[in-house]
């Protein structure tokens, strides 16, 4: 038999281990990864809901003309298909249940102080002009806005899943606090509904940056996250242990 949609999406966060996650998942038989991670469909600035598109989607994800597989599950990984707008809405989380209101979701997360300091530290290795940290933090703390503040944003968890939990039902979305990706794979089994699989280490990866991020800076953050946070909790059970001060 053949179906028309792919069936998973590992859809953030960035810097909380989706690339490490792809590796593994492509390992196991019953599951076709992408070719090629961050396929970056559902946030293309023309997206279209369109049978066509969807095909080309499929074409361009994992090389297949047609059906896909019933017996194969399809996912890929694109983090930046959980972000939200400044108000607090999503962005593409609709675009997904409209091309698929049964996609499962995973969710990988990290120590938001920790994450929001890695995208910045990889945005100035990779040569893009960012204001130092602190000036971004302290500029949102003072005023609720700053320009990169998506550096900021992308770790308030709590709003993430009440959006994410209004358009899809509970079973269909997975929450993960990474501890050690290659430890914790049943997790991701159970939830995709697919039998144990032996996977071999996959090391992730993880760059070593410049600086460390500074202790006001970090401390503002905890007090800005703590309430977002105690609110992930209630919604999803997750830990927040050492996140929150």
């Amino acid at each position: 038999m053949a179906k028309n949609r792919i069936d998973f999406l590992v859809a953030g966060v960035q810097k909380g281990g989706t690339n490490a996650l792809h590796l593994l998942l492509a390992q196991h038989p019953q599951i076709e990864m992408s070719i090629e991670k961050e396929l970056h469909f559902f946030d293309k600035p023309k997206f279209v809901h369109q049978e066509s598109a969807y095909a080309e989607y499929h074409r361009m994800g994992w090389g297949v003309d047609g059906g896909l597989d019933d017996d194969v599950l399809y996912g890929e990984s694109t983090p930046k298909y959980v972000l939200l707008q400044r108000n607090g809405a999503s962005q593409y989380l609709q675009r997904i249940r409209q091309y698929n209101p049964a996609m499962k979701l995973i969710v990988l997360l990290r120590d938001p102080v920790d994450r929001a300091f890695s995208q910045w530290s990889m945005l100035r290795m990779n040569g893009s002009d960012v204001p130092p940290f602190e000036e971004i933090v302290d500029t949102f703390i003072t005023t609720g806005m700053h320009e990169r503040d998506d550096i900021i944003r992308r770790g308030e968890y709590g709003r993430l899943a009440y959006n994410l939990m209004s358009l899809f039902p509970d079973d269909q979305i997975c929450f993960v606090r990474v501890d050690d990706l290659n430890r914790q794979m049943q997790v991701f089994e159970r939830f995709l509904g697919v039998a144990p699989h032996a996977f071999e280490y996959t090391r992730a990866y993880a760059t070593r940056y410049e600086s460390t991020i500074p202790g006001d800076s970090a401390a503002l953050l905890r007090s800005h996250y703590r309430r977002d946070l105690e609110i992930f909790q209630r919604l999803t059970g997750v830990d927040t242990d050492g996140w929150i001060v």
